[in-house]
């Protein structure tokens, strides 16, 4: 937004706000989502969201706008939120009582580390992406544009890959939020 848009970094955060306010919808809609499609249903329709956020946001050009990002931010926001709350309640199904801590905490640094991995490997593809003969800021608007659309590509297949996960791993666990 700052480089390719030359947003102010004020913009570029404001712009980032509709994530958020997507991700406390999706929050909102868990159990729903839950009840009527079971953990696996769950996880794998908010990974769906976010590869159809990402998919949508490989759409971006140097010369858009900020409606541009925002159906990508809105559904993205909302898949993250479904996903994450989600696997917190994965991770604590059938846990006994005395257990449930070390069941969060486990999930909570496979969150962090998958986190850093996943920022490493993108940004490593962006870099990649760009000209090797100067440092990603003083690339052109064309080539980051470029490169981050790259990065969109290969977070939609991760994400389309977790959809493939959930269903092959929860499949025959047919627990929602009920049980």
């Amino acid at each position: 937004m700052q480089q390719a848009l030359h947003y102010t970094a004020v913009q570029s955060g404001l712009g980032f706000l509709p994530l958020t306010l997507s991700a406390l919808l999706g929050a909102k809609l868990v159990n729903r989502v839950l009840s009527a499609f079971g953990i696996a249903g769950t996880l794998g329709s908010g990974m769906a969201l976010g590869a159809a956020g990402f998919m949508l946001l490989t759409q971006l050009s140097h010369h858009g706008t900020f409606f541009g990002f925002l159906p990508g931010i809105l559904i993205a926001g909302l898949g993250q939120a479904i996903v994450f709350t989600t696997m917190f309640i994965a991770a604590g199904t059938g846990i006994e009582p005395k257990d449930q801590g070390v069941s969060s905490a486990i999930v909570s640094t496979g969150q962090q580390i998958g986190s850093a991995v996943g920022l490493a490997i993108i940004m490593a593809i962006v870099t990649a992406a760009a000209t090797a003969d100067s440092a990603l800021e003083a690339q052109t608007p064309e080539m980051l544009t470029h490169s981050i659309q790259l990065a969109f590509y290969t977070s939609a297949a991760f994400a389309l890959i977790g959809v493939i996960v959930a269903f092959i791993m929860l499949r025959n666990k047919k627990t929602s939020a009920k049980q």
